[in-house]
């Protein structure tokens, strides 16, 4: 069976997305005790404290190039605006906020 290429290239975000969101509740936790305690489903509330499914800024920033490139072509102003459309109204992120693991930083729109 043949998946048309569009088809292919969705599914690879869609891994990308789901991976984020799999990993930012264990971000920066050791092999041990990733060993002890698998990620075997969406889980929240892990590093960030952040609700189950919530991918991190490595796909907002993905998602933001995606609707450069796909708006625009390579052009990037382009994408720097898009960039800053994160950073400073929170377009892209599962929730409305963008955080900054700086201290006293929380953007919100």
């Amino acid at each position: 069976m043949k998946i048309d290429k569009k088809y292919r290239i969705a599914g690879a975000f869609w891994g990308l997305i789901c991976g984020d969101a799999l990993g930012v509740p264990v971000e920066f936790k050791s092999r041990d005790y990733l060993k002890e305690n698998p990620v075997e489903e969406m889980m929240g509330y892990g590093t960030y404290h952040q609700p189950t499914g919530t991918w991190s800024d490595d796909t907002s920033m993905v998602l933001a190039s995606i609707d450069a490139l796909y708006s625009s072509g390579y052009k990037p102003l382009v994408m720097l605006d898009k960039f800053c459309d994160w950073l400073y109204n929170a377009k892209y992120t599962p929730h409305g906020k963008v955080m900054l693991t700086l201290p006293g930083w929380l953007l919100s729109p």
